[in-house]
């Protein structure tokens, strides 16, 4: 269920890589940070 969670926005993540590197680098810094809060409180 969790692979559901994120590999959708991995894909346009990676799609947006194509047009933007920039842009998309602080997309995929914001969304692993978020993941990792998310992780956080299924640790306890």
């Amino acid at each position: 269920m969790v692979d559901l969670g994120f590999s959708q926005p991995m894909i346009s993540g990676i799609t947006k890589a194509k047009i933007n590197p920039e842009i998309t680098a602080i997309n995929i810094s914001d969304y692993l940070t978020s993941l990792f809060n998310e992780s956080l409180k299924y640790e306890k």
